[in-house]
């Protein structure tokens, strides 16, 4: 924890690129610790009651908005948008305590489930490709929008220059839907040929 909220502290004197790598290690540390405390001893003690669970961390969240004004938006890719040191530990806790708890209460329903199991099992390969499937489907809208005209308000100036630019037909935000699937099949994909290259190249290794 110490050593996160040096992360954070750093963050608002060092905006030079080349220092975020350090600050994203530090930042997270907490959160790495966290989860191995929890998967190793809280786990097992985690059976509350769901309302009095739930009511209490709506009650913090209730407070903080209230002292500090705003709902907090950090953006830890870029280290910015702290407040101080220790309020994101704080929110980041509430929200994986807030999740931990949801996704328990879901495991009757989905555990049997073949596309959550293989999404479960591939979130590092999601998180690493999914840039990647957006990337697609930007390429799809500027299809459509400089051959066949069949679309108006695709920035190609934003296409060219956003890594994260992404269109929406009428500024409908339900097609965000499209960016998400397309994300996921992206990186499964990407996954699958990469795990049948690396078996091969160690299976002829072997030989």
């Amino acid at each position: 924890m110490i050593l996160g909220m040096i992360g954070i502290q750093l963050s608002f004197s060092l905006k030079n690129s080349q220092w975020l790598l350090l600050l994203h290690f530090l930042y997270f540390l907490p959160f790495f610790g966290l989860g191995l405390l929890y998967r190793e001893k809280l786990e097992k003690i985690d059976k509350g009651d769901n309302f009095i669970y739930f009511a209490i961390i709506f009650t913090i969240k209730l407070f903080i908005i209230y002292f500090t004004g705003n709902l907090t938006n950090y953006a830890p890719s870029n280290m910015m948008g702290f407040e101080n040191f220790y309020l994101p530990y704080i929110n980041g806790f509430l929200g994986i305590a807030f999740w931990l708890r949801v996704s328990k209460i879901l495991v009757p329903a989905l555990k049997n489930s073949k596309i959550v199991n293989i999404i479960s099992k591939n979130t590092f390969a999601i998180m690493m490709h999914h840039m990647f499937g957006l990337f697609l489907v930007n390429c799809c809208w500027l299809v459509l929008a400089t051959n066949f005209n069949f679309i108006e308000g695709f920035s190609i100036e934003r296409f060219n220059s956003k890594l994260f630019y992404t269109y929406n037909p009428k500024n409908l935000s339900q097609f965000n839907i499209i960016y998400l699937i397309s994300g996921i099949i992206v990186s499964l994909l990407i996954n699958k040929v990469t795990i049948i290259v690396k078996n091969k190249i160690n299976k002829k290794s072997k030989n």
